[in-house]
């Protein structure tokens, strides 16, 4: 029997892949933090960290886009929300690219070096963050009215590249 390593809101994509199980809820659970992570491919990646539900931590950055263009934001994206959140914690990452699970549960082969070196710094941070990660794949852009699509949306919004609306590349704690 193949064990489930990941999630998907997507029927499609979780009964496509034997890794990935479907998950029905697309709601916040307050008793773990969150991190809702986006990368574009102009270079800009944001993460929102929920922490029990209430307290958000926004983070965005930006990077020369490079060969790997959106694939390398939405993986720095990954490290970047892992670096807010607490240490020691349960967190639950949900992401709209695929790849950012699949290569971190070991569901994809890593053939790019630039993959493997990003992935290594996601695994090194959860290590010394101590942090006890699961992974759920929730596609950008939906329409519904849940938790998930509200913060995939406002994690997408971090890599908008209008300065004016967003401010300056950093981190914002909520409160």
């Amino acid at each position: 029997m193949t064990k489930i390593l990941l999630e998907s809101t997507a029927r499609k994509t979780a009964r496509g892949n034997k890794w990935c199980s479907f998950r029905a809820s697309r709601r916040v659970n307050s008793s773990v933090v969150h991190i809702f992570t986006d990368g574009s491919s102009t270079g800009w990646y944001g993460a929102v960290v929920l922490i029990d539900g209430v307290k958000v931590r926004r983070a965005s950055a930006w990077e020369e886009a490079g060969p790997m263009r959106n694939v390398a934001a939405e993986l720095r994206a990954l490290v970047l929300g892992l670096q807010f959140a607490p240490r020691g914690r349960e967190c639950v990452v949900v992401f709209d690219y695929l790849g950012v699970g699949a290569w971190m549960v070991g569901a994809w082969n890593m053939k790019n070096p630039g993959v493997r070196e990003i992935i290594g710094r996601a695994r090194e941070v959860i290590r010394t963050r101590q942090l006890t990660c699961s992974y759920v794949h929730h596609g950008g852009h939906q329409t519904d009215d849940s938790d998930y699509t509200y913060w995939n949306g406002v994690a997408d919004a971090l890599c908008n590249p209008d300065r004016e609306r967003l401010g300056e590349p950093g981190f914002y704690d909520d409160e």
